[in-house]
């Protein structure tokens, strides 16, 4: 009430956005609902944004989301950030220094470590690069609001008519208790191959990227829950007694034991990949369906120019409100050199 503004999730349909057009908002978080959040704000005309947030997390500009999602082996880490870098480079950040990444010096190897998942799109780069949101990092966060202002821990005061908190999501232990989980072995609930519960692994913890979106994981974890289903005695004999599969027990606190971190995923189904020959062939197959859809539906002289009309567009709407910036980053030319080392690195994968 002392606020006198709008306090809402930016989620779940809480907020109707055409409250805040002209409004100055500020968003708290920066994980991939928060990304997106810029964007829906910039959709509905709000005033300037600021992200307040007690770290940056890597961001994915939508290129180098096309590069992983087409991939017929994973792109490796070191070529996941340097094909970032021409929309980082617009807007001052090295993606390199983030704490998510561990890199040599020379940045030949690296592997990313991240709590959130990544945010993926153009529009929070174009948004700071041309002075319209303002990210801000404060250890602290958000100290308190007074009336028509947000306190930040650090001492920034911001004038804003809007808060939209975007911090992200916690288990509902009502799932354990209802699978009565005592211990999450892979995907399988206490060690028993009827029982298969997937939750999308949370965090990003990998030195390879095969991809950003959810469709061919999902078929990946269909087939491995079905196969069990017909064939238990595969279970029961490679992998119920197998000390490499992962196990996870709830923390008591604000975890349960269905939610997985990004490791554990991975390190799941490779591993099973690998024992059982009929769910590793399937991934083969998957891979290059992945990669032949991309290519036919989404080739990169097309997916750039989407990506780019798409770019003019919210420029456009910029200039309206009187601000100035750069143009797209990624021309044809930048594409295809990234997809060019894209295809060193594959043969070299491949053996070849």
């Amino acid at each position: 009430d002392e606020f006198g503004g709008i306090i809402a999730y930016g989620m779940f349909d809480e907020l109707d956005y055409s409250e805040i057009a002209g409004k100055n908002v500020a968003i708290i978080g920066h994980g991939a609902f928060a990304v997106e959040n810029v964007r829906t704000c910039m959709e509905y005309n709000a005033g300037k944004l600021y992200l307040v947030c007690r770290r940056k997390n890597i961001s994915v500009p939508r290129f180098v989301s096309w590069l992983a999602n087409q991939s017929l082996s994973p792109v490796s880490a070191v070529l996941f950030l340097n094909a970032a870098l021409p929309m980082y480079d617009l807007v001052g950040y090295d993606p390199w220094t983030y704490y998510a990444v561990q890199a040599n010096t020379a940045r030949t190897a690296c592997s990313i470590n991240q709590k959130v998942r990544f945010g993926i799109g153009d529009v929070y780069f174009l948004a700071i690069s041309w002075g319209k949101l303002e990210v801000i990092e404060d250890p602290g966060c958000v100290k308190r609001l007074s009336p028509g202002m947000l306190h930040c821990v650090n001492g920034r005061k911001l004038e804003v008519q809007a808060v939209l908190k975007l911090l992200g999501f916690v288990g509902n232990f009502d799932n354990d208790r209802l699978m009565r989980v005592k211990e999450m072995v892979g995907f399988w609930v206490n060690n028993d191959p009827k029982r298969y519960l997937v939750a999308e692994p949370i965090s990003v913890m990998a030195s390879k990227f095969g991809g950003t979106s959810f469709s061919p994981g999902a078929i990946a974890w269909s087939e491995f829950g079905m196969h069990f289903l017909h064939y238990p005695l595969d279970y029961f004999q490679k992998i119920a007694e197998n000390s490499m599969i992962p196990r996870h027990k709830s923390d008591g606190q604000d975890r349960p034991a269905y939610v997985v971190d990004a490791r554990h995923g991975t390190q799941t189904m490779v591993i099973i990949g690998g024992m059982i020959q009929w769910l590793g062939e399937r991934g083969m197959i998957e891979g290059q369906l992945k990669h032949s859809r991309m290519h036919t539906l989404h080739p990169i002289e097309k997916f750039l120019k989407y990506c780019k009309e798409d770019w003019d567009h919210y420029c456009k709407k910029l200039r309206n409100e009187g601000y100035e910036g750069p143009e797209f980053p990624y021309t044809l030319e930048v594409g295809q050199k990234y997809y060019a080392d894209y295809e060193v690195e594959n043969r070299q994968n491949m053996g070849q």
